[in-house]
């Protein structure tokens, strides 16, 4: 039911935007950019800037993090990623943290391509992580987009496709 929810809001957004008049500017203003968002299917642990708690049947999974990134040309950004998962069961807990980097290139000013590469570790685990994500940016101020995507999450030998909805603020 919430992924309907999500989808109906998603698209609702997306037919307004559209109807509306469009120009040919990118919609950004500003040096910096943080993104707040997660993963609406597949790859969402881990993903976005700020804070989340979820409880479930015996099982609390808690995160922090930032995904931010600097302008250094008109459409390209070099971005950040810095998160920490705590999962807590009856049995007992697990930390993981991440750490990446990459760049998000702005095709035509409205479509964002991310490509990143790092490192996921906790207790026994250390893996190599890579991403790809492909979406458009809608403009909802001039210094706020919403950013639908599809996103590849590349970790050992295993491949995630996920749908991701993300807010970009330029700053």
């Amino acid at each position: 039911m919430k992924y309907l929810f999500t989808l109906i809001v998603f698209f609702s957004i997306s037919t307004i935007s559209f109807a509306q008049e469009n120009d040919d500017s990118s919609g950004r203003n500003g040096d910096f950019l943080i993104e707040l968002g997660n993963g609406i299917f597949g790859n969402f642990a881990l993903s976005g800037s700020g804070a989340s708690v979820i409880f479930g049947d015996g099982i609390t999974v808690s995160s922090i993090g930032l995904n931010a990134g600097k302008f250094i040309s008109d459409n390209f950004a070099l971005k950040t990623n810095i998160g920490l998962l705590n999962i807590n069961t009856d049995f007992g807990g697990n930390n993981t943290f991440l750490i990446t980097g990459g760049g998000k290139y702005y095709f035509g000013g409205r479509v964002p391509l991310e490509v990143s590469a790092g490192v996921v570790t906790g207790q026994d685990l250390t893996t190599f992580i890579s991403n790809a994500t492909l979406g458009y940016g809608i403009p909802l101020a001039h210094n706020i987009n919403l950013e639908p995507g599809v996103s590849l999450f590349f970790a050992d030998s295993n491949v995630d496709v996920g749908l991701q909805l993300t807010f970009a603020i330029f700053l």
